[in-house]
């Protein structure tokens, strides 16, 4: 800045000097102290303007942003495929599983057959079944005495029991040639060749003479 200030003052110097004066002097620049300092602002005012260019010119570049590398892409990931074995694995063990899971609204095949239980209860209301007494008197004459020694009954068929002649017998068993077709609540049914009687077990029986 200096330098600038040096070669305009020379070269102010030498126009003044150059120039005629009155009366064949020559006026030089020193002898005008007032114009100099008219002129020292404007010089002034240029030179710092002079050097603000130089240092922008400078200065600028290393503060320039830069387009590409300021601002980073964003990427979104790249999701994988997954391989085609998990696929085709998962698949058949789905079906397999929907195969082999019972249907809740499936109806029942084999229903349960309340006759064919021998431990059913007797809810039926029980057949009539004529006493030994009202039998033809050629019947009576074949069935044996009997002395009951025990008797218990249950809504179990299997439970059920009847002591005749000190001997425990249960439905289904043959006595001296009767069958014990059942035991009822008071007494015992009896199969004698095709006739059906019951006997009651509050009084034994003495045969039929």
């Amino acid at each position: 800045m200096s330098y600038i200030l040096d070669a305009l003052k020379k070269s102010e110097a030498e126009r003044s000097n150059t120039e005629p004066g009155e009366a064949g002097h020559r006026v030089s620049f020193a002898s005008t102290p007032g114009k100099q300092r008219e002129l020292w602002p404007y010089l002034l005012a240029l030179a710092l303007m002079a050097n603000a260019a130089v240092v922008a010119y400078l200065v600028w570049p290393e503060y320039a942003p830069e387009d590409e590398a300021a601002v980073p892409e964003h990427v979104a990931p790249v999701q994988s495929p997954r391989p085609a074995e998990e696929t085709t694995a998962e698949q058949p063990t789905k079906s397999a599983m929907e195969s082999t899971a019972p249907s809740s609204e499936a109806p029942d095949q084999n229903p349960p057959d309340s006759d064919s239980s021998p431990d059913r209860t007797a809810d039926a209301p029980e057949e009539e079944v004529p006493s030994i007494h009202d039998m033809p008197r050629s019947v009576q004459q074949r069935v044996p005495e009997m002395t009951f020694n025990g008797h218990v009954w249950s809504s179990r068929a299997s439970s059920r029991s009847v002591m005749i002649n000190n001997r425990l017998l249960r439905e289904g068993a043959r006595f001296q040639g009767l069958v014990i077709e059942k035991i009822t609540t008071a007494g015992v049914v009896f199969r004698l060749d095709g006739h059906v009687f019951e006997i009651d077990i509050v009084r034994d029986w003495q045969g039929g003479s």
